[in-house]
């Protein structure tokens, strides 16, 4: 049996046919398993909060995370976490709800209990895909097409920002490249006349190659359409994207080191050591301290740290700064 055999006996045959309403209802059924039954009797308000908010409401992650569940599956699942939450049943009738469920799944800060709101969280979750889908390209399942909501993909627009390296990754028509906008931010009837299949596959590397991005526009443009694509070939002929086969880091210090005398190597690679240490302090700050990104404050850190090493005896760094 080979390893693919095994993998789809564990997991089942992909398919990329629709759920049906039977394939979601076992998950709200084993959200209603986990209901403590006669235990319940002997929770107060709080606990049956927190059985909510920790139990009921973990159970379908897995579920919110890989599909883009119907609204009725919301809704039944919610249905058993109010009726759990107010009377510790799994199903009431009549006016039992003493707050309003949408008050009751804002934050605790905001005056709510915290539980969450899983049409909300399933749309976090699943920006999750669009992230990696943008940004490990070796992913096997990137050819597959995955199902997320219309306000995912709008999220994952708004809350993104590009800075393009050498444009491989990032999606010419559909990313926010260009000083923060899309380029339907800019000329939206030029886009209008793009192919979806060349908006979704169109990079910025080959797009400003010889203008290859015009290309893609076809059908007739009104006059206002040719205006804004003169317009868009007028500010992307300023751009300039460097190239794929820039040498990288390592490859740089290699060459450079190189061109430096001999006796001065030894200081030169102390040096780019020391800087190279530097900005992934001053990156690892920014990222996980909450720190603004300052060269002034950088350059300051640089001086007093080459002043220690060369007091702890970095005598090639001496060397080098010598006279300076």
């Amino acid at each position: 049996m080979n390893l693919t055999t095994q993998i789809l006996e564990v997991f089942g045959e992909a398919s990329d046919r629709k759920l049906k309403k039977a394939d979601l209802l076992h998950w709200v059924e084993r959200i209603g398993d986990k209901l403590p039954g006669w235990k319940a009797n002997l929770m107060n308000m709080a606990g049956r909060a927190t059985w909510v908010r920790f139990v009921l409401s973990a159970l379908p992650i897995h579920v919110l995370i890989a599909l883009n569940v119907p609204k009725w599956f919301i809704k039944a699942i919610n249905k058993i976490r109010r009726a759990f939450l107010w009377k510790g049943r799994r199903e009431v009738h009549g006016g039992c709800c003493l707050v309003a469920w949408e008050k009751v799944q804002r934050p605790l800060e905001l005056g709510g209990l915290g539980i969450p709101n899983l049409e909300l969280m399933g749309w976090a979750l699943q920006v999750r895909w669009l992230w990696l889908r943008k940004m490990d390209t070796s992913k096997p399942w990137l050819s597959l097409d995955i199902p997320v909501h219309s306000n995912v993909t709008a999220l994952f627009r708004i809350a993104m920002q590009t800075t393009i390296g050498d444009g491989t990754t990032t999606k010419f028509w559909k990313d926010n490249w260009f000083h923060g906008k899309t380029i339907s931010d800019i000329a939206p009837l030029v886009v209008a006349a793009v192919p979806a299949r060349a908006q979704n596959t169109r990079l910025v590397s080959a797009a400003l190659l010889d203008h290859q991005w015009t290309h893609d526009v076809q059908g007739g443009l009104s006059m206002v359409g040719l205006y804004e694509l003169f317009q868009l070939a007028n500010v992307l002929s300023e751009i300039c994207v460097p190239s794929s086969h820039e040498r990288s880091f390592s490859e740089w210090w290699r060459k450079s080191v190189k061109k430096v005398q001999k006796d001065k190597r030894k200081g030169f690679n102390t040096l780019i050591v020391l800087g190279a240490w530097l900005i992934w302090k001053h990156r690892n700050g920014c990222v996980f301290e909450g720190e603004s990104p300052n060269l002034d404050n950088l350059i300051r850190a640089f001086k007093d740290e080459h002043h220690m090493w060369c007091l702890a005896g970095a005598r090639g760094l001496c060397s080098l700064s010598a006279g300076h």
